[in-house]
């Protein structure tokens, strides 16, 4: 099992009791994994019979998984604070993070009762197992060592009168809120609504799994015939049955629908007592309702956010990668001496394998990368751009659509915050082996989802730059210059000798940053790939040029860095910054389509004509004036 770093385990032991942490991972999560580990589902027939709809096979819901959902929650919260949820002040935003981390600790706790696809009812069983005498104990620890400061803050609430429930039951209600961590459970147009949502989560705790299991397939039954009126009547007849199936079984005396005994524990009137505090109209209470829903809607994206690519795997530990000859998913199954490759054509998993990064800027818009974009032929890569689209669209549902509120004034809408007056942007970022590939996934994009039309935009791609580069680039700075500042950077440029001549300023600052390089810090290291030419705006970066040469120091508005990137190479020398330094980052497709011009000979011989010595040095003056660009 894979062990928690020491810096991890400070950051959640900052935030959640380290007592509680392991006490669900073991009771919980370890056995989430064991259970879907080869040795034991190759006993399930359940798997022998459909193992690509067993829960072995699901994406990763075990014990790695909730200490990264939890990890991105923390950050989340952080990143997002101001831009996606109303701005909250420093003791509030540690109280969302405190009640985070219990959350995201129980979200999946479910999935130990779940075997397959068919009876997936894992987040309604989280929310009945926060009702047992393992979290009784559990909801204690937490009380006592006041974990996140959430105690302290509710028992405060209710000793003012703001609170009408005890507290702790409050608090049990709050972990209980688990039950609403997917979309597909729990609806954004409920989620928005608390009255809405206190009745569906009452009614997620208070009948039987079963009773509600069954209404799900009677609801699904009826959306799959009325979707079905024009398809082929055999088609139709087999939702028939199914709902037919779905009411007997209901009307059967063992499926009730009376309250669950457990629930006479803990309230006298369960649907007058339970979750009152979501529909409080006390102002300080009404806070407190904020940052709840507000860290679940960032939880919801936590979880969606979760680790892809190579860190991939299955909850039975068992890799799950992209098949670049088929475009379909591909799961390593490890059999002690053998290793079994198993492919998937399943639509929204072959699309997600595909996606190397789904991630917030510091804008708040919502950036996607690819790992492949090239395939063996048309029709995988054709299956490659539809299920990257499908997959797409599922992911910014859930982390865009999450953040979606009521107009401003209605409930729930009077909070202010960036991303209420601006749009969210869907950034797709080109694939380095196909160009084509971005610009084809938004037109089946579009196509999928009209709506989102006005909403994407294609970017740079940042597939092979290097680590550092790409978070430098990702938290720098938008530049927002007018044109007259545009053209004055353009001109600097050029009296540096480059050649800008019919650079147009609104395609060459597309997709270009700004950032500040502290001192010491590298700028870009021989060997890596180069992926950003640099512009210096001042004195400070010191090169060291490969095979021994002398060193140099960078001149302001030279770019640096383009031979590699004109190379199509690796960085021939490492620079640093000897003091702080301002600096413009241009992607290299940017670079190569907007800014890469040379000199004919005709062109050198006439600069060289004109250049001047002073006191030494070499000047060309600015010849090709700025009203070219």
């Amino acid at each position: 099992m894979d062990t928690l770093t020491s810096e991890t385990v400070n950051f959640l032991n900052k935030y959640l009791s380290p007592t509680f942490r392991q006490h669900v991972e073991e009771a919980f999560y370890e056995k989430i994994n064991t259970n879907a580990s080869l040795a034991e589902v190759i006993k399930d027939p359940l798997f022998l019979s459909h193992p690509l709809n067993h829960v072995s096979l699901f994406s990763d819901h075990g014990v790695v998984h909730v200490r990264d959902v939890t990890q991105r929650l923390l950050i989340l919260l952080d990143q997002l604070n101001g831009i996606h949820f109303a701005k909250r002040n420093a003791a509030r935003l540690e109280f969302m993070k405190g009640y985070g981390a219990m959350l995201a600790y129980v979200h999946d706790i479910g999935m130990l009762e779940v075997k397959s696809l068919d009876d997936d009812m894992h987040s309604q069983t989280a929310a009945q197992m926060i009702y047992n005498d393992f979290f009784d104990k559990q909801i204690s620890l937490l009380w006592e060592e006041n974990s996140g400061n959430v105690a302290w803050r509710i028992t405060r609430l209710a000793y003012k009168k703001a609170l009408v429930q005890p507290p702790k039951h409050i608090l049990q209600e709050m972990l209980a809120l688990c039950g609403a961590h997917a979309k597909e459970v729990i609806p954004i147009d409920v989620f928005n609504h608390p009255a809405a949502l206190r009745r569906t989560l009452q009614e997620m705790i208070g009948y039987s799994l079963r009773y509600q299991w069954l209404q799900l397939q009677l609801e699904q039954a009826e959306n799959q015939m009325r979707a079905a009126q024009h398809l082929d009547p055999k088609q139709r007849e087999k939702y028939v049955v199914r709902k037919q199936q779905a009411e007997e079984a209901l009307s059967e005396k063992e499926v009730s629908k009376d309250l669950n005994d457990f629930l006479k524990i803990y309230y006298q009137d369960f649907w007058q007592e339970s979750f009152q505090w979501l529909i409080t109209e006390n102002e300080e209470a009404r806070e407190l309702v904020d940052d709840v829903l507000d860290t679940l809607r960032t939880l919801r994206v936590a979880n969606a956010s979760r680790q892809r690519g190579a860190k991939l795997r299955a909850t039975g530990e068992h890799q799950i990668f992209l098949d670049h000859q088929s475009g379909n998913a591909i799961y390593a199954i490890n059999a002690g001496q053998k290793l079994f490759l198993l492919e998937s054509k399943n639509t929204l998993l072959a699309g997600e394998v595909n996606l190397s990064g789904t991630e917030f800027t510091q804008a708040g818009d919502l950036r996607i990368s690819f790992y492949c974009g090239h395939f063996a032929d048309n029709e995988a890569t054709d299956r490659a751009v539809f299920n990257a689209a499908a997959a797409i669209n599922e992911v910014q549902e859930d982390m865009i659509g999450n953040f979606l509120r009521p107009p401003a004034g209605s409930e729930n809408g009077s909070g202010d915050y960036l991303k209420k007056w601006k749009t969210t942007y869907i950034l797709l970022e080109n694939s380095d082996d196909n160009p084509d590939f971005s610009s084809r996934v938004k037109a089946q994009l579009i196509l999928l989802n009209p709506q989102l039309k006005e909403a994407i935009r294609i970017v740079p791609s940042l597939q092979n730059a290097a680590e550092q580069e790409r978070e430098r680039y990702l938290n720098a700075n938008d530049l927002k210059w007018n044109l007259k500042i545009e053209n004055e950077m353009l001109e600097k440029i050029a009296n540096s000798g480059h050649k800008v001549i019919n650079t147009r300023t609104e395609e060459a600052f597309r997709d270009v940053k700004s950032a500040a390089i502290p001192a010491g810090e590298i700028l870009m290291q021989a060997g890596t790939l180069a992926s950003f030419v640099y512009v210096p705006l001042g004195e400070g970066l010191i090169g060291y040029p490969l095979g021994g040469y002398t060193p140099f120091h960078a001149i302001p508005y030279v770019p640096l860095g383009n031979v590699g990137v004109i190379r199509g190479d690796t960085r021939n020398a490492t620079v640093v910054a000897e003091k702080v330094v301002e600096i413009l980052m241009i992607p290299r497709e940017v670079y190569l389509k907007y800014w890469h011009n040379t000199y004919s000979e005709v062109e050198f011989i006439s600069l060289m004509k004109e250049i001047q010595l002073v006191s030494g040095v070499v000047v060309i003056p600015a010849a090709q004036g700025s009203k070219e660009y």
